[in-house]
């Protein structure tokens, strides 16, 4: 198609499957024809229509339920498709609360780790731990604004923290990078004393509460 082969090459452990010119064999155009059950099950490994569990919600991976929320729909005739796009819409409040917290204990068990690396003269540690944190903390960004976060090399496209986060981790060992990873953080929109930003516990206000969330079993 526009002098690009619609041929892949046949699957082999470990490698990718590229496309390739066909010649004279089948044409391997890796289309695959699903039933809405089998699709689900595939895709999901749960079907929302008949509810999702909390361990559901928790183990379908982000892009998964970013792929079947917003990807494009060319024909639903059976009206089947939308009410289970609607239903995977966003977490249930109790998951997504979950889901902050844990994202903001994660953060707060290395943001003072590029500090550290810093001052014992570590620059590699310290933009390896930076790069990492960025990597946290566009994710949570992304869970405050209610946005599925895609795999990783799609990232980029979170406009949200882009200019912040490219800002710490190129930052030269003497400008410090901590001071500018908390610039980068969603700021604590609670009631909190202004300015304040929480990184050990959670305290957003579009929850509707300033309770801390702990993470723990």
């Amino acid at each position: 198609m526009r002098g690009w082969s619609t041929n892949f090459s046949p699957p082999e452990p470990g490698r990718s499957r590229t496309l390739r010119p066909a010649g004279d064999a089948p044409i391997e155009h890796r289309v695959e024809v699903f039933d809405l059950d089998v699709w689900l099950a595939t895709r999901l490994g749960a079907d929302p229509r008949g509810g999702m569990r909390v361990r559901d919600w928790l183990a379908v991976p982000t892009q998964r339920l970013l792929e079947v929320t917003s990807g494009a729909v060319f024909h639903d005739g059976l009206g089947q498709l939308e009410p289970i796009r609607t239903a995977l819409a966003w977490y249930p409040d109790d998951v997504w609360r979950y889901l902050l917290a844990s994202q903001w204990r994660r953060i707060a068990q290395e943001e003072s780790f590029p500090g550290r690396c810093t001052e014992v003269g570590d620059d590699l540690g310290s933009r390896l731990v930076t790069a990492r944190l960025v990597r946290d903390l566009m994710r949570l960004a992304m869970l405050v604004e209610r946005r599925y976060p895609p795999y990783a090399r799609r990232c980029r496209r979170c406009r949200s923290m882009s200019a912040a986060s490219t800002s710490s981790w190129t930052a030269p060992t003497s400008s410090p990078r901590p001071s500018v990873l908390v610039r980068s953080a969603p700021p604590c929109t609670g009631r909190c004393s202004p300015g304040r930003r929480r990184t050990s516990s959670v305290c957003v206000e579009v929850l509707g509460t300033t309770e801390d969330f702990d993470t723990d079993p």
